[in-house]
């Protein structure tokens, strides 16, 4: 398993009570009912998966607010099939694929900086390109490290 781009060894546990989840330096154990499904267990982790996510977006949109001076107003954590992110620029809004919690956090960064910055320009237009080579300069690398798996 993935968390911010470490690779830990799953570890099951069957006890009752909740599940729960703990990391370590190289270990995630996953506390789960006895009895529990294969699906139920997989809920039950893509579930914390979207909140670690959300948690850390919240304090890097706080973060950049900011710098950027746009505001967003909420924050949608699920897992898309073809996007890192989408932005209702309208409303202010972002969602985040769930899968960014599996990559290096500079990732999530990238990603949430692009889509605040479509708050200020809708499209992929030079505009857009030259606010994003201002505050993440590096991002040509990061997105094509994020695609070939490597982020």
């Amino acid at each position: 398993m993935y968390i911010w781009g470490a690779a830990h060894e799953l570890e099951l546990i069957e006890r009752a009570g909740n599940s729960k989840i703990i990391i370590t330096d190289t270990r995630m154990t996953m506390y789960v009912r006895p009895g529990s499904t294969k699906a139920k267990r997989q809920e039950y982790l893509d579930k914390w998966y979207r909140r670690i996510l959300k948690e850390a977006a919240l304090a890097i949109v706080e973060k950049w607010e900011g710098r950027i001076g746009v505001e967003v107003k909420k924050i949608y954590v699920r897992k898309m099939k073809s996007h890192w992110g989408s932005c209702n620029y309208g409303k202010q809004t972002m969602r985040l694929n769930s899968e960014l919690a599996k990559r290096k956090i500079e990732c999530l960064e990238y990603v949430i900086v692009h889509e605040m910055l479509h708050i200020i320009e809708s499209g992929h237009n030079r505009n857009f390109y030259r606010l994003l080579n201002k505050y993440i300069p590096g991002w040509k690398d990061i997105r094509k490290k994020m695609n070939r798996g490597d982020l």
